[in-house]
């Protein structure tokens, strides 16, 4: 658990000081815990303006509804880890060096370029099952290029 809960909601995120082999990405670790029909929200590591580094988590909040499904959940989780445990986080960098080499100046790309983007990703041009890859690709994005390839995604899924 990162940080210090003040109220319901928890952020996960791998341990550092575990090593890599017994790991638990939280992205993959997200990901698994849905296939048990849980969902924890993914959230991108990301670099602040000032400097501070927040590391790749994956969010929880604990209601009273939640509450009456916690021994399932916590079976949910508790397995969900240990099949993703040593597994290594989602890379996006081969498709982040394109976008980069498409858009040095991190200039928003178009609609259509987005597309072809989210589906080099995996995505299928919606929002995909498995949301870590996406979270590895924002991860690597310049900002403008990331919220673009979001507001097209977010299109895509409206149509569904």
């Amino acid at each position: 658990m990162w940080g210090r809960p003040t109220g319901p909601a928890l952020a996960l995120i791998a341990d550092p000081s575990v090593p890599a082999g017994r790991r638990v990405d939280p992205h993959r670790l997200a990901d698994e815990v849905r296939t048990a029909g849980f969902m924890l929200q993914h959230q991108p590591g990301y670099a602040q303006s000032d400097g501070t580094s927040l590391p790749r988590s994956v969010h929880l909040t604990i209601t009273p509804v939640t509450e009456t499904v916690m021994p399932d959940l916590l079976a949910a989780v508790s397995g969900s880890a240990d099949r993703v445990r040593g597994k290594r986080p989602h890379s996006a960098a081969s498709i982040a060096r394109i976008a980069r080499a498409l858009y040095p100046r991190g200039n928003r790309p178009s609609p259509a370029m987005c597309a072809l983007l989210l589906r080099l990703a995996g995505t299928g041009g919606g929002v995909p099952g498995r949301l870590g890859p996406l979270m590895a690709l924002i991860e690597a994005l310049p900002t403008a290029v990331t919220e673009a390839l979001l507001t097209e995604l977010l299109a895509r899924a409206s149509e569904d």
